[in-house]
């Protein structure tokens, strides 16, 4: 007979709490759980963050950031490509990488001799010199 009324209870929902309940309960709640943001405290929390943003900003602009690093040589981004597409055992998928690395390339190539050509303004003024010529003199 305890097996009937345990399952006849269970049966029957519990009664709903009335709003009032509801909202001392969800008050209650939320005085017990910390916030996971903290409350910023004033004045030396600002020299902090300052003595933060220095610190990074030195990391920043020292030897071992990308801003200081020196990109690949063009035969190292060649040999980059060519293992790159040696992993690929299709010819399908091999050749369209190998394309890509050409292509890639042929665009880092002329991306460099511009960056070289305007360098200086004396060597941009030589090439200058040196491409009219060649227009006139075909």
């Amino acid at each position: 007979m305890a097996l009937a009324e345990r399952a006849v209870q269970e049966a029957v929902p519990p009664p709903e709490p009335d709003a009032a309940s509801q909202r001392a309960e969800a008050r209650r709640r939320a005085k017990d759980t910390a916030t996971a943001l903290p409350v910023p405290a004033s004045g030396g929390d600002a020299a902090s963050r300052a003595r933060e943003f220095s610190e990074r900003l030195g990391a920043v602009l020292t030897g071992g950031s990308l801003l200081h690093a020196q990109p690949p040589s063009l035969h190292q981004s060649h040999a980059h490509h060519r293992e790159a597409a040696q992993r690929w055992e299709a010819g399908l998928a091999r050749w369209p990488r190998h394309l890509w690395g050409y292509l890639h390339l042929l665009i880092r190539s002329l991306l460099l001799g511009a960056d070289w050509v305007l360098a200086g303004p004396v060597r941009f003024a030589v090439t200058v010199a040196i491409l009219t010529v060649l227009w006139f003199w075909h």
